[in-house]
């Protein structure tokens, strides 16, 4: 799974729309599309105000992601 997929899942799996989603964490809906449809890695920050609107933690957030989507875009 990428950044984007879990992003996504996470999102469904709290019955969120993306523009709730969005809202909360306060970025564009059409940014975090991007992110949903990996067309975009987030930075720290705005990957923080995603987790933090979706109220889970870093350790959570990785739980299923590959390894490998890990080392090349997360640990920039």
């Amino acid at each position: 799974m990428n950044i984007g997929e879990r992003i996504k899942q996470l999102r469904t799996d709290k019955n969120l729309t993306q523009p709730q989603l969005a809202e909360l964490a306060n970025i564009e809906q059409s940014y975090l599309s991007k992110l949903e449809n990996d067309k975009s890695i987030p930075s720290a920050e705005i990957l923080m105000a995603v987790l933090r609107a979706l109220s889970i933690d870093i350790p959570t957030f990785l739980t299923g992601i590959d390894e490998s989507v890990i080392e090349r875009h997360l640990l920039q």
